[in-house]
């Protein structure tokens, strides 16, 4: 799961590192699968149109409309920067759902990130 932000100018920052990452890791497991939950149409648009500008459009990301969470829920990891700084999401709770789904996660020393 990619998560390159809800705001734009969050998106106008990550969308061309994040899809550069995704870039070289399916290069490196053309079988993964790929996904990004987008706040809205206007961020789609916004992220695709950088996307292209960079030249990066044959990057394998299918963009979804919302379901932040069940994209989350539904990952083996998870791509991510300013969720962590708004709040929308705490670090621990993330790593958290991942444990429960038996993913292998690094656990943080109590009261960390």
């Amino acid at each position: 799961t990619v998560m390159p932000g809800s705001r734009m100018a969050e998106i106008k920052y990550l969308a061309e590192p994040f899809a550069g990452a995704v870039k070289l890791l399916a290069r490196r497991d053309p079988g993964v699968r790929f996904i990004a939950p987008m706040a809205g149409e206007r961020q789609k648009a916004y992220f695709m149109d950088l996307v292209a500008k960079a030249g990066l459009s044959d990057v394998p990301l299918e963009l979804i409309d919302g379901q932040s969470h069940a994209a989350i829920a539904a990952a083996d990891a998870v791509l991510a920067a300013s969720i962590f700084h708004r709040r929308i999401h705490a670090i621990a709770d993330i790593k958290a759902a991942m444990a429960a789904a038996g993913i292998p996660v690094r656990l943080s020393p109590e009261g960390a990130a």
